[in-house]
């Protein structure tokens, strides 16, 4: 009986069929040791391991010398040292395996699906048509194209959350209990999300502030209401960015430390192509494009229902259309006026580089609720047959274009993936023909909508919906390859490099063995070979995972063989006559770096080599300049310890790359360390930021309370 669905135990049903949804694909991740292929388990995986083991032994990393020659931990974004989610693991004493680190992208993928669920029962209002969309956008190809990279998947998984908060009741518009929780969303995507979304959900969360705005002047609820309520979202919005400085700060103030060795002009490559568009409705594999970025699956019902969504859907939820527009048109890049229009103006939005990842779910989501919707007319019979009929050539139209894009590119692809692209789409005109026939039955027989009756009417329907779309979306992601690789941990094994030791993670034995100097640093000759496990073991490697964003310094040393040589030997300072200093730089011949062996000192003794600290004994007759073999950045400074005093020094940056310091005569203790420069001020700013949300809602709260206690009190007294 329907009327059981109002029982508080049937509350949980949606969600019970998500998580057995996210069980049943996941299921080998689960159980069999499954893992996501290509970047995952590299520093996705390795640097947060590093930063909450750090956390559980009490030490709050800022530097980390392990990797790169060394560089602030704030300057990786992936690093995710602000998402809250993280901090669980260090908190209860979890230790981040890479199992463990399967298991988290998993959840986020679930919690995708239940913020989709909430977004969508926001719009319909109705549960039976939001569990619909959010099944499918379970099955949503940006998690499995980009399952390889943990914070695309984590940006794609709230920004779900994002839309709920922000999405005002159109019938009755108002600042709600979730939409003061913008801030929240906003700093978990900021500090959880890969940049590019990051920027891109500003973005299109201004133009949708601004849509709804408008909206409701539009619709007769006043300029003053229209304005209360705008501004109070972007206030909202704002107060976010506020409460992300804490992360977004250091990038702010020390951004032009960063440098990409990857040319601007590649942005062509990494944007939504023609030959993208079968992406949206089949498997990835055949598909002729960068393969972890080229899929867009919504499932094909969902495009189907999408395209009978009638016109006074549309005008009521333009907004949307708006938002899926926008996505579109940033999504395709440069190639069009409107990218360089908006650059123009906002040349913040020129960082994203891979445009598909970063716009393709403000595609989707727009999607999918056009597909429930169409579902909903069907339902409730809002879409005469006649008007469906008109529609139905559109379908077959898109369809039949997909095909003729895939066969065009197919010399790009093996003859193997072509085959394969011919049975999907196959397989994709059967499910057209039965979803297109199964509809005319509906419509023209009018079947009975018995709410008493179960099985009969539009409940049946829209279980045959439902079990359709999980259907086709279990069919094509099984055949993407983008998303299983075999043992998660078969990278490790393949080098000899374990992830465990005596049954705890190896990055504990970091803490545990800290040297007293630091030795030599290894590199080596392929990056897949483990060039980013000196975080996980506790050896210093040149490299990283990569080279697309890096410190400027480190592209110095890269292309410099005489610098790169003197970065590879163990810890070897440089005793040079004390320069006369204007500022915290100088210029050195690069050649004192290539003719060091009868420049050792004895006078200068490293004693302790730690995360963030460095200790040394000093022993001088007359001043010198000592420059080490160590990257330069700002927030590297020392205290000179003397009997009785202490002197403050701050480090030198020699020829844009090396740390150096100048060093008084006589004999003192040096201890050195790094503090990300400001990063004080910009936690004030977010801990000030989060009480000011606190006060809100609490402000809130009580005249919620007032007016409601208003509103009963006639009653109460009568």
């Amino acid at each position: 009986m329907l009327t059981n669905l109002k029982k508080p135990y049937f509350v949980f049903i949606p969600f019970l069929i998500l998580f057995l949804q996210n069980f049943i694909i996941f299921y080998n991740h689960f159980f069999n040791k499954i893992g996501f292929p290509w970047d995952f388990d590299k520093s996705y995986f390795v640097t947060p391991a590093f930063w909450t083991v750090a956390i559980s032994k009490g030490i709050f990393p800022q530097w980390v010398p392990f990797q790169s020659m060394g560089y602030p931990l704030f300057m990786k974004a992936n690093s995710a040292f602000h998402y809250p989610f993280y901090w669980v693991f260090p908190l209860f004493s979890i230790p981040y395996t890479l199992q463990m680190a399967v298991y988290f992208q998993i959840f986020h993928i679930f919690l995708g699906s239940v913020g989709m669920f909430f977004f969508l029962l926001c719009i319909c209002k109705s549960p039976k048509y939001a569990i619909i969309g959010a099944v499918a956008f379970q099955f949503f190809g940006g998690f499995y194209g980009n399952s390889s990279h943990a914070d695309i998947v984590r940006g794609i998984s709230l920004l779900p959350w994002l839309f709920y908060v922000l999405t005002l009741n159109l019938d009755k518009p108002s600042i709600t209990k979730k939409t003061l929780f913008v801030p929240i969303i906003i700093f978990f995507i900021a500090t959880g999300a890969y940049p590019g979304i990051f920027i891109a959900s500003v973005f299109i969360m201004a133009a949708f502030i601004l849509a709804q705005t408008f909206n409701l002047f539009t619709n007769g609820f006043g300029k003053t209401k229209s304005l209360k309520i705008g501004s109070s979202l972007f206030g909202l919005l704002f107060l976010g960015l506020l409460l992300s400085m804490v992360h977004l700060g250091v990038f702010i103030d020390s951004g032009d430390e960063l440098s990409r060795s990857v040319d601007r002009s590649e942005l062509k490559y990494n944007v939504l192509g023609i030959e993208e568009f079968p992406g949206f409705f089949m498997s990835n594999s055949p598909i002729p494009a960068g393969i972890t970025m080229s899929s867009s699956f919504l499932t094909l019902p969902i495009l189907i229902f999408a395209s009978f969504i009638p016109w006074s859907f549309i005008k009521k939820y333009w907004i949307f259309f708006m938002v899926f527009s926008i996505g579109i048109l940033m999504a395709i890049g440069n190639q069009t006026p409107f990218w360089n229009f908006i650059t123009g103006i906002v040349p913040l939005l020129d960082l994203s580089r891979f445009l598909i990842s970063d716009y393709r779910v403000f595609i989707a989501l727009p999607c999918i609720l056009f597909g429930v919707l169409g579902i909903k007319a069907i339902i409730e019979r809002q879409l005469p047959l006649r008007s469906y009929l008109y529609r139905l050539p559109f379908v077959f139209g898109w369809f039949i274009t997909g095909l003729f894009i895939l066969h065009d590119n197919s010399s790009r692809a093996s003859q193997l993936y072509f085959n394969q692209a011919s049975l999907d789409f196959q397989t994709s005109l059967a499910i057209i023909i039965f979803v297109s026939t199964l509809i005319i039955i509906f419509l023209h027989l009018k079947l009975k909508l018995q709410p008493t009756n179960f099985l009969t009417g539009s409940v049946l329907i829209l279980i045959i919906f439902g079990s359709l779309i999980v259907i086709d979306g279990g069919r094509v992601i099984s055949d993407m390859e983008t998303w299983k690789r075999g043992e998660y941990d078969e990278r490790y094994v393949k080098f000899n490099v374990p992830l465990e030791k005596n049954g705890k993670l190896r990055t504990y034995d970091i803490f545990e063995n800290i040297p007293d100097t630091r030795p030599e640093r290894k590199i080596t000759i392929n990056l897949n070979q483990l060039s980013w496990r000196g975080v996980l073991t506790g050896e210093y490697m040149m490299q990283d995972s990569g080279k697309y964003t890096a410190l400027k310094s480190r592209t110095i040393v890269e292309s410099n063989d005489i610098y790169q040589n003197y970065m590879f030997m163990k810890w070897t300072p440089i005793l040079l006559d004390s320069p006369n200093l204007d500022g915290n730089k100088i210029l050195i011949d690069e050649q004192i770096f290539s003719n060091i062996e009868n420049m050792q000192p004895n006078s200068v003794i490293q004693t302790h080599y730690g995360i963030n600290d460095i200790r040394y004994t000093v022993s001088l007759t007359e001043p010198k300049l000592m420059v080490e073999n160590e990257m330069y950045f700002p927030g590297w400074t020392a205290t000179l310890v003397y009997p009785g005093k202490e002197v403050p020094l701050e480090a030198i940056e020699v020829n844009e790359v090396f740390r150096a310091w100048a060093l008084p005569a006589g004999e003192y203790q040096m201890e050195a360390s790094f503090e990300f420069p400001n990063y004080s001020t910009y936690q004030i700013i977010s801990l000030g930021s989060f009480i000011i949300w606190i006060v809100i809602v609490i402000v809130y709260l009580i005249k919620t309370r007032r007016r409601n206690g208003i509103r009963t009190m006639p009653q109460n007294l009568g």
